[in-house]
């Protein structure tokens, strides 16, 4: 469980699955800052996580806890995200918690309790994760997988809603639609809710092998 100690003091939440990638930040008051990562997430991250220090007047020192988006998404943005995670909370010896970046994007969607995301994953596949919003929390009913494109359609329930987009895939046969966006706000929302929180060190979540 997400620790209420952990939460309730500055909390930075970095989010690089997709594009644009983000970072937010949590100040003991609960006001949250956001900012997008300008140019090429690698160089930006660190220079954007003290803009945003800058901006809620929290030293890197007062940070309590450090959350990731783990994917799945973007190689690149998912090895920068937490590789910049583990880094910062070991200089500041502190907690880091990977978030699954589908579950936060599922819980903080607005519309029916089930909540299906589809995502491009080329190479003729896509992502695909089915979940539902309950009193306890948010229930994965399909874990990330990779699938292949053509075998999306079945998968859907039109009286889910949907999040995502793909070819071929008509977002108004569903009961409702929303485009995919994974936001480190997304990540803070998640973890301050009753969610669990892995003890281990965030690592992407690649689903394949990269080729």
């Amino acid at each position: 469980m997400g620790s209420s100690s952990e939460l309730s003091i500055p909390c930075l939440a970095l989010e690089a699955s997709g594009d644009p990638a983000s970072v937010a930040l949590k100040t003991t008051g609960g006001k949250q800052v956001e900012v997008v990562l300008p140019g090429q997430r690698g160089r930006t991250l660190i220079s954007s996580v003290q803009q945003l220090c800058q901006e809620t007047q929290v030293d890197l020192s007062d940070l309590g806890v450090i959350l990731v988006g783990t994917g799945p998404g973007s190689y690149t943005g998912l090895r920068i995200a937490c590789a910049g995670g583990r880094m910062l909370a070991h200089a500041l010896n502190i907690p880091v918690h990977g978030i699954c970046s589908f579950h936060a994007a599922a819980w903080v969607a607005t519309g029916p309790a089930r909540r299906q995301i589809i995502q491009n994953a080329y190479r003729g596949e896509a992502y695909h994760a089915l979940f539902e919003r309950t009193e306890q929390g948010m229930t994965p009913l399909q874990e990330p997988q990779v699938v292949a494109t053509e075998s999306v359609p079945e998968l859907l329930d039109p009286e889910a809603m949907l999040l995502g987009e793909l070819e071929g895939v008509d977002p108004n046969s569903f009961a409702a639609w929303a485009p995919l966006q994974p936001t480190a706000k997304a990540l803070l929302s998640f973890a301050q809710s009753e969610c669990d929180l892995s003890p281990d060190l965030p690592e992407p979540l690649y689903l394949r092998t990269a080729r």
